[in-house]
């Protein structure tokens, strides 16, 4: 069903990742401004036919890969409000070293599939909007090691506080309803379904 870089918010090489960026920081470069941003699954237009994993989720959704959706709480950004708040984060004039999360919040996988064919009618007609009983994500798993990495989250919901970078950024975010018809709207114009 989905593969776990595409739903958890953070996986451990990205976490490896900003740890390493601020040991070099704090060891080679003091004097340089370094913030995180961390984003949820980044949704919203795309600007080229190359896409990362939450396209391609759309996507798969778009072309009734799924028969359903599995009961998963996903953090979900616009990829118009991650530029925004990296922008901001580098215009701040906050202590080097902060940490901003990029989401609007979470939302469930089949509160995400609903606008998008509600927005997209006919042209979203195969996107999954009913959810999935768990056992069958579980027997589906058994068979698809892709399906695996969800198991576990399944029926946890993500409960996001974005309040801190609302203000410290002075940022509002996009809500899924707008930012997942859009994802789909330009897979749907880039010819990538």
């Amino acid at each position: 069903m989905l593969s776990a870089s595409n739903h958890r918010p953070a996986r451990p090489c990205k976490t490896l990742a900003e740890r390493s960026a601020r040991e070099f920081v704090a060891k080679e470069c003091p004097e340089l401004h370094y913030a995180s941003v961390n984003p949820g699954l980044v949704l919203g237009p795309l600007l080229d036919r190359d896409v990362g994993s939450s396209a391609d989720l759309i996507a798969s959704c778009l072309r009734g890969k799924y028969p359903g959706c599995p009961c998963l709480s996903l953090p979900v950004v616009d990829v118009r409000d991650v530029a925004h708040v990296h922008r901001m984060a580098l215009e701040s004039g906050a202590p080097s070293g902060a940490r901003y999360l990029a989401t609007s919040g979470a939302v469930w996988f089949k509160d995400l599939m609903s606008p998008i064919k509600d927005k997209l009618g006919i042209r979203a007609r195969k996107v999954p909007t009913r959810e999935l009983p768990d056992f069958m994500v579980k027997l589906e798993a058994i068979f698809d090691p892709a399906s695996r990495p969800v198991v576990p989250d399944l029926g946890i919901e993500y409960r996001i506080d974005n309040a801190a970078t609302c203000k410290a950024l002075g940022v509002q975010f996009r809500p899924h309803t707008e930012s997942g018809p859009a994802m789909a709207e330009s897979l749907l114009q880039l010819g990538l379904v």
